[in-house]
């Protein structure tokens, strides 16, 4: 399924090129600041490249984006005092009583402070 893993590169742009049983050309940005191509499997690499050309501007912006993220707000911790976002609401993170549910999971209580 698989046809071409290998990585290809435009100026400063890497990205990862993933063959499939498709009608359109996707491109994704992720979290790791990894780009990843989805196109048809007959698609020739020149269509893929103008494609990517075209979309140049926007990918940059979505990758670096991703890469000024703060690394304690992609991976939280779960500890009492700390924030997180809940639809649109900054709430603070308490552990109520170290009753465990099931081992690793304890209960917890967002507060609206």
């Amino acid at each position: 399924m698989l046809k071409d893993q290998k990585i290809h590169r435009i100026e400063d742009l890497e990205f990862r090129i993933i063959y499939s049983r498709r009608r359109s050309i996707g491109i994704s940005v992720h979290p790791d600041s990894s780009v990843i191509v989805r196109v048809p499997y007959l698609t020739s690499l020149k269509t893929i490249s103008r494609i990517v050309n075209e979309k140049y501007s926007w990918v940059l912006k979505h990758r670096d984006n991703y890469r000024k993220l703060d690394n304690s707000q992609v991976n939280k911790s779960y500890t009492t005092g700390e924030t997180h976002l809940f639809t649109g609401i900054n709430l603070f993170l308490r552990s109520k009583n170290q009753e465990y549910l099931m081992p690793g999971f304890t209960i917890i209580q967002l507060n609206w402070e």
